[in-house]
C-alpha cells in the first residue's frame, strides 16, 4: 500500500489500484474455473474425455463412460441436500479414493488403463470441491 501526505493528519493510506483484494474463495474459484491451466480440471477433463472417445477401441469406451459418470456424478452432488444425493456422493467420492489395482472396473484400473493419473484426477476433484463450496 502506498502511502501519501494528507493536508490535515501527514500521511494517508491509499488502497491499491483496482479496489479492495479478492476474497481468498473468490481467487479460489477462479483459478479453477474452465480456461484455466490445469488439464485435469474436472470440467475440462470431460471436455477432453468425450473428444477422446471415438478414437478409443470399444472396451475403453467403455472405461471412459464409466469415468466420465464418476466424474460428473461427484461434480453433481458434491453438496447435495437429499439422502440419496448425499448416498450417491459418498458411495462415488470412495470409489475415486479407493486404491484398488485388483478389480477391472476400480479407478486406479481405469485411469492406468487410459493413460490418465489417478492422483491428478484425484486432487482436482478435491481443489474443485474446495473452490465450490456452498
Amino acid at each position: 500500500m502506498r502511502v501519501l501526505p494528507r493536508a490535515s493528519e501527514g500521511t494517508a493510506e491509499v488502497p491499491p489500484l483496482g479496489g479492495a483484494r479478492p476474497s481468498r474463495k473468490r481467487r479460489r474459484r477462479e483459478r479453477y474455473e474452465i480456461g484455466g491451466r490445469d488439464p485435469y480440471h474436472p470440467e475440462l477433463l470431460l471436455v477432453a474425455l468425450e473428444h477422446e472417445r471415438d478414437k478409443r477401441p470399444p472396451a475403453e469406451r467403455l472405461l471412459l463412460a464409466i469415468l466420465e459418470e464418476a466424474i460428473r456424478s461427484y461434480i453433481r452432488t458434491v453438496h447435495a441436500k437429499s439422502a440419496k444425493s448425499r448416498q450417491l456422493y459418498a458411495s462415488t467420492r470412495d470409489w475415486i479414493a479407493a486404491h484398488d489395482h485388483t478389480w477391472l472396473c476400480s479407478f486406479e484400473t481405469i485411469c492406468e488403463t487410459l493413460d490418465l493419473k489417478a492422483d491428478r484426477i484425484r486432487r482436482a476433484l478435491y481443489t474443485w470441491k474446495l473452490a465450490h463450496r456452498a
